[in-house]
């Protein structure tokens, strides 16, 4: 997740949160042409999930949190978003499913969103050309070929090294998931609040630190490397 989009996910968050006294436990964004794309996990508040236990609840909690969100952003965008993107905004899109407790906001603003000035977006070629020796048909050639590279990425929990690991240099905010959720040192990808890469730091944020299992209880089978303390 480039900081940009990290930005445009808290201010998001602050929004709800002052509006509904909860913000979504989890953003996931992705900008396309002129358009911001939302997907929000973890948003009624307790009040608002015993209210929508009955059909006339669920839909006063539907309209609040469609309707009423959308007249907030007709009246104004939030601060920051528009200098955020380079561009105004136009008008929100948004719905939720109740049950799931998921979110959908579509953004659309003026122009194409303006990501040239993303930090962390600038990725490392995930391979490089070099030359190999190759034996094919009962002989030896030397010819250039590409291949793999690996970088050390270290994750970091709340703000603390956790582990650093050998891996290729794409989707390292995926990688750092499945492996975070596939270990159980977060129970669930739920559990995180917000994720970020940051040239070879992967930043985590989870909403249940208790949960985490630190380094001095973590055993790996040597393939991995701990994180400097």
């Amino acid at each position: 997740m480039s900081r940009q989009i990290h930005e445009f996910n808290d201010i998001i968050r602050k929004l709800r949160k002052n509006l509904f006294g909860k913000g979504p436990e989890r953003i996931h964004t992705v900008f396309v042409n002129d358009m911001a794309i939302s997907t929000l996990y973890g948003n009624l508040s307790p009040s608002e999930q015993f209210i929508a236990r009955t059909p006339e609840g669920k839909e006063m909690v539907h309209a609040a949190r469609t309707r009423m969100i959308q007249s907030v952003y007709a009246s104004a965008a939030p601060e920051g978003m528009e200098k955020l993107v380079n561009a105004k905004f136009v008008h929100l899109f948004s719905d939720i499913k109740i049950e799931d407790d998921i979110a959908v906001s579509v953004f659309l603003f003026d122009r194409p969103i303006d990501q040239s000035g993303q930090i962390g977006e600038k990725k490392m070629k995930q391979d490089k050309v070099r030359k190999i020796i190759r034996f094919e048909k009962g002989a030896f050639t030397e010819k250039e070929d590409r291949v793999v590279v690996e970088q050390p990425a270290t994750i970091k929990i709340n703000g603390k090294e956790f582990i650093t690991i050998v891996c290729s240099p794409d989707k390292m905010e995926e990688m750092a998931i499945g492996f975070l959720v596939s270990e159980r040192i977060i129970p669930n990808y739920k559990d995180i609040q917000d994720i970020r890469v940051e040239e070879k730091q992967v930043q985590c944020t989870s909403l249940q630190e208790k949960c985490i299992r630190f380094l001095s209880n973590y055993k790996t089978s040597g393939l991995l490397v701990p994180a400097a303390a």
